[in-house]
């Protein structure tokens, strides 16, 4: 969809490869259980445009899922262990930074 995007982090090594990346993308997404913290992997991810036209669907191979997106408001949807979770991003020079928790 031309969209960037890199995940993974189930391992320390791919945790240190991904932080290395983090500087290149714009928006980190993180995926963890409530409570205990134990990370989730195979989380299926959707970001929406400002008009809610889907500009990017992947599914994160582990907690992190890293991603660079052109400057505007998006919806990101996220889906595990049959719950779907809503979070807004506005995206601009910086890093956004969402994390989803399950129950």
């Amino acid at each position: 969809q031309g969209i960037r995007y890199a995940s993974g982090g189930v391992g320390e090594n791919e945790r240190e490869e991904l932080r290395a990346l983090a500087k290149d993308f714009n928006l980190e997404l993180m995926f963890a259980m409530q409570g205990g913290g134990e990370y989730l992997a195979d989380v299926g991810v959707r970001v929406l445009d400002g008009n809610g036209a889907v500009v990017l669907t992947a599914t994160s191979k582990g907690p992190y899922f890293l991603t660079q997106l052109p400057t505007g408001g998006y919806t990101v949807e996220v889906s595990a262990k049959e719950q779907t979770q809503t979070q807004k991003a506005q995206i601009g020079a910086g890093q956004s930074r969402l994390n989803f928790y399950w129950r």
